[in-house]
């Protein structure tokens, strides 16, 4: 229930944040829950043999409500038993490429085959399944049945699947978080003798309390200061959870760091906590890397 509430509360980066910590929170109590597939997922988080979760399709980026109210209708006459069944079954005006490309992407339709050779068929035979509905909406048949051009069967290519960290990669881009596991997940362990606080409880902490936190640099914005015009950052860092903070980086720090700030490095930062606005920020005082904290 709190899965649902949270998928459907807001939008954006924080509603994949809330995602991301209820799911913390129940892999906290041993629930696991399970990626998102074509054949089980609700719309919303459902229970699945009682003590699993089975992560719904209206979390997955790109998939409307509409999409959505079409794969169900479809799937209570039966389970889509292949890629070109579901093709064949759903209506691909209202499930458009985009919507398939992303459940895709997002391992929804892993029980068809891997995600490259679906990646690299999914267009022709959309194609070529809107092809022979067309014909067949016009009439175009022979008194045996048969279209009157001769029917060209487009099935899955099998090809070499991504590797284990693109497919993360998807799950990043497309479910919002990393589901299945994390590309730096040893760091990210390796973090928690180091740092003070985890992200998930510096909401608790008190306005300008010091404390060290890590993680991996997901969004990077650099400004330039109206009064000096020196150079200074914004940058928001997050851990295996998918748990998120916002960390402001004023120039002068900036400038004896800024070599170690970059797109999904792994960064610690000391600082002191502002807790004045809706959720805590990290004002930096320091930045170091994993190795340089170890000597």
């Amino acid at each position: 229930a709190l899965l649902t509430a949270e998928s459907r509360g807001s939008t954006g980066p924080i509603k994949n944040e809330k995602i991301a910590q209820a799911i913390a929170e129940c892999k906290r109590l041993k629930l696991t829950v399970l990626p998102p597939d074509i054949n089980k997922s609700g719309r919303d988080f459902t229970i699945e043999n009682g003590t699993l979760i089975r992560f719904g399709l209206s979390a997955i980026k790109n998939v409307g409500d509409a999409a959505i109210r079409n794969i169900l209708e479809n799937r209570d006459k039966g389970d889509f038993n292949s890629f070109e069944d579901f093709c064949g079954r759903a209506d691909l005006g209202t499930i458009n490429k985009k919507t398939i490309e992303s459940l895709i992407k997002a391992g929804a339709m892993d029980t068809f085959g891997n995600r490259a050779s679906l990646l690299s068929s999914y267009a022709d035979i959309v194609d070529n399944v809107n092809k022979k509905k067309k014909q067949t909406s016009q009439g175009q048949e022979s008194l045996f049945g048969e279209t009157e051009e001769r029917e060209v069967k487009v099935s899955v290519k099998q090809i070499d699947d991504f590797s284990s960290h693109e497919k993360l990669a998807f799950e990043k881009e497309f479910l919002g978080f990393y589901l299945t596991s994390h590309p730096q997940m040893s760091n990210l362990i390796a973090l928690k003798s180091i740092v003070s606080h985890g992200l998930e409880f510096l909401e608790e902490e008190k306005e300008g309390e010091r404390v060290t936190v890590g993680g991996i640099v997901e969004t990077m914005r650099k400004i330039f200061t109206k009064k000096t015009g020196a150079e200074m950052a914004f940058i928001t860092i997050g851990d295996e959870k998918g748990i998120t903070i916002e960390c402001v980086i004023f120039p002068k720090v900036y400038e004896r760091h800024k070599s170690l700030i970059n797109k999904d490095s792994l960064v610690i930062l000391e600082g002191r906590l502002d807790t004045k606005n809706d959720r805590p920020v990290i004002i930096a005082e320091s930045i170091s890397t994993m190795r340089q904290s170890a000597s």
